[in-house]
């Protein structure tokens, strides 16, 4: 399909975020982004860290998170992906 229309695929980068995990679990704790224990309810358009107290992750826990998804993202197994085309 990129053929047809003049491109190629020139690089890919796997970009996936902290949200994916927080939504996970969160989700497995019957919590949705809106609750207010949730650690992205006030700041999920900003991305920003919540108030560690009113989240159900520790410290910890987020650390663990983010190396995860920096070993995935190296390994191109990220559930998020830039691609980056260039013409034919």
């Amino acid at each position: 399909m990129l053929d047809s229309a003049g491109f190629e695929i020139e690089k890919v980068e796997f970009d996936s975020d902290l949200s994916s995990f927080l939504r996970s679990e969160e989700y497995k704790n019957k919590m949705t982004i809106f609750d207010k224990n949730s650690y992205q309810e006030k700041y999920r358009f900003f991305y920003k860290k919540n108030n560690m107290d009113e989240s159900i992750f520790n410290k910890e826990q987020i650390k663990i998170f983010r190396e995860k998804l920096e070993k995935l993202n190296n390994e191109n197994l990220g559930d998020h992906a830039i691609f980056l085309l260039k013409m034919c």
